[in-house]
């Protein structure tokens, strides 16, 4: 079961983070086989973007790391390009790659891509969801809208249902509207959840003062 969350943080002076939060969970046909150490977060290399995926723990982490072992060496260069032309230059790789797939030992997946637009104060988070059913050989894609607001932007994955649940609480605390509040949601909803405890990962987009990119994928 995967939770999966975007959170966004704001300041006085406009957008300043995007987090993307999974568990750190992968499991098999029983929920006692497990390993509580898989990375469902990837972070660019060389461009600000940070991706999240659900679904199929196999294919996907593997074809992300592809991704973004091509950008490392230099072989696909994003520097120049627009937060759209790096998700259209990125996601056609993985389709590439996940195209390749021929086996009916496959799940569907579904992923996310955090992307910064621009540099400063003046620059803006972009969000997109995409889906692969292998089976089908299909893929659907949208661009999520983000409010300019501290929240969890988007909450998906089995674990929904659960986040929502703390997300709600986390409203009626004296630390509501907060990005503190929202990520410390997704954290309780974990502990809370029968065999998750309290593994999570993230990959994070900042903005900080000196206007370089920051970008983390990490266990807690």
């Amino acid at each position: 079961m995967t939770s999966l969350a975007v959170a966004i943080a704001r300041d006085s002076r406009g957008p300043t983070s995007l987090y993307l939060l999974t568990d750190s969970r992968i499991t098999w046909a029983e929920p006692t086989e497990r390993w509580d150490a898989g990375s469902k977060t990837f972070v660019s290399p060389g461009s600000a973007d940070v991706f999240g995926y659900y679904g199929d723990a196999h294919f996907m982490p593997m074809a992300l790391s592809q991704v973004m072992n091509l950008i490392a060496c230099g072989v696909m260069d994003l520097t120049a390009a627009t937060a759209e032309e790096r998700h259209t230059t990125m996601l056609a790789q993985l389709k590439n790659s996940l195209g390749r797939i021929s086996t009916k030992h496959v799940l569907d997946m579904t992923l996310f891509h955090g992307a910064r637009e621009g540099d400063g104060m003046e620059c803006k988070f972009r969000l997109w969801r995409s889906t692969y059913k292998p089976k089908l050989k299909r893929w659907h894609g949208e661009e999520l809208a983000i409010e300019d607001r501290s929240y969890l932007a988007r909450v998906d994955g089995a674990g929904k249902p659960t986040v929502e649940k703390f997300e709600a609480k986390a409203s009626e605390k004296p630390a509501s509207g907060t990005s503190r509040a929202a990520i410390n949601a997704f954290c309780e909803s974990l502990d809370s959840a029968a065999g998750l405890l309290n593994w999570w990962a993230f990959g994070e987009l900042d903005q900080p003062d000196n206007l370089d990119f920051a970008g983390r994928d990490a266990f807690t």
